[in-house]
């Protein structure tokens, strides 16, 4: 799944968004965290933020 990264980042999915978002403002958590966050569990087919403590962080290659 992290090998999805660098295509995510080369698409300027990231650049284009926060032009049109701006700033999400004092969060905990970025607009490039949420919307990285967002995508890797449409990759990976995970439906909701609960599912993500289902998982393996190993299988992400976290760890």
């Amino acid at each position: 799944m992290l090998l999805a990264l660098p295509c995510l980042v080369e698409s300027g999915l990231f650049r284009i968004s926060r032009k049109l978002f701006g700033e999400i403002g004092p969060a905990f958590y970025g607009l490039r965290t949420t919307l990285l966050t967002l995508l890797l569990m449409a990759l990976l087919r995970i439906k909701r933020p609960e599912h993500l403590k289902e998982k393996d962080p190993a299988a992400f290659g976290v760890g």
